[in-house]
C-alpha cells in the first residue's frame, strides 16, 4: 500500500518511503487503470500523467482528473485537443484494434 499524498515533504523533496508525490500519484494510476497507456496500453516508465481537463482551464491534480498515456499517444491527442476525452480515448482503442495495435 503506498502512504498517503498529503504527508509533508522532507528537505529533498520527497514523500515519506522514498517517492516523491508525483511517482506515488503515477504508481496509484497503474494501480487503478493498469500498467499501461489508456490509450494503446504500452509499458512504459516514461508514460505521462495527462490531465483530463487542462490545469490552465482550471483542471486539478485529483486522481479523476489524471490519466497515463504514452508520449505518442499524448502528442496526437494535444495535436487534436478532441473536446471529449473518452470519446476519443474510445475512437483510438477501436481503430488501433482494427488494424491489430495496442491492448
Amino acid at each position: 500500500k503506498l502512504p498517503p499524498l498529503s504527508n509533508t515533504l522532507n528537505v529533498v523533496g520527497k514523500k515519506s518511503g522514498g517517492l516523491s508525490v508525483k511517482q506515488r500519484r503515477r504508481e496509484r494510476l497503474k494501480e487503478r487503470d493498469g500498467p499501461g497507456c489508456l490509450v494503446c496500453g504500452m509499458e512504459d516508465e516514461l508514460l505521462t500523467i495527462h490531465h483530463i481537463v487542462k490545469r490552465c482551464d482550471n483542471g486539478s491534480n485529483d486522481m479523476d482528473n489524471l490519466c497515463l498515456l504514452c508520449e505518442p499517444c499524448h502528442v496526437i491527442y494535444h495535436q487534436n485537443e478532441p473536446p471529449d476525452f473518452y470519446l476519443w480515448v474510445s475512437q483510438m482503442k477501436r481503430y488501433l484494434y482494427t488494424f491489430g495495435i495496442g491492448d
